[in-house]
C-alpha cells in the first residue's frame, strides 16, 4: 500500500489535494512554517487539522 503525504504548512494547497482522493496525511516542520509569512504556528496547526482527516506530522527543533 502507497501513502501519500504532502509536506506543506499551506492550507489552500492542502484544500486543492484533497478532492483528488490520494492524500493520507500532512507532514511539515518549522522551516516550512517559515515559509508561510504572518502565520501563528498554533492557529495554523489546527486550522489544518480542521481540513483533514488524516494524520498530522509536524516536526520541531529547540534552538538554543
Amino acid at each position: 500500500m502507497v501513502e501519500f503525504f504532502i509536506d506543506t504548512a499551506n492550507v489552500k494547497e492542502i484544500k486543492e489535494i484533497l478532492p483528488w482522493g490520494i492524500l493520507s496525511g500532512v507532514t511539515t516542520n518549522q522551516k516550512i512554517f517559515s515559509c508561510e509569512k504572518g502565520i501563528n504556528f498554533k492557529d495554523r496547526v489546527k486550522e489544518i487539522l480542521s481540513v483533514i482527516d488524516a494524520p498530522l506530522s509536524i516536526e520541531v527543533t529547540k534552538n538554543q
